[in-house]
């Protein structure tokens, strides 16, 4: 399609890629680091546009749901251009926007982190 021809030609200013990691995937933890394994690509693809000057800004935001990179954040590597922009539970109480309803929705995602992740067993890795 000639729009979608034009759309990837084009250099942009800023680039933002949209990442959701969805509620109610702790009881299937492989299917969230399957989901960071492509989030890992994409944010590689995010640098190679800068680098090869498609765009000057890239950012990707991730809106995570139940916190899931909260705990295993250590899944992804930002590369050095790439600006990480994670909206989380977690994230909203650190940067004081929780109006008192978020904290107790903290802890039951801490309890089913600790009750259903595989990580206490063995560390989780994105496949190679």
């Amino acid at each position: 399609d000639m729009s979608q021809r034009r759309f990837r030609n084009l250099r942009h200013d800023l680039f933002v890629e949209v990442e959701w990691l969805k509620k109610s995937r702790w009881l299937n933890t492989d299917q969230l680091v399957k989901r960071c394994g492509r989030i890992q690509q994409n944010l590689i693809n995010l640098q190679r546009s800068i680098d090869s000057g498609r765009c000057e800004f890239a950012a990707m935001l991730i809106v995570d749901d139940e916190g899931f990179l909260d705990f295993h954040g250590d899944l992804l590597k930002w590369p050095p251009d790439v600006i990480p922009l994670v909206v989380s539970p977690g994230e909203v109480v650190e940067l004081g926007l929780d109006d008192g309803t978020v904290e107790p929705i903290l802890d039951q995602i801490e309890s089913l982190h600790d009750s259903t992740c595989p990580c206490s067993e063995a560390p989780l890795a994105l496949d190679s």
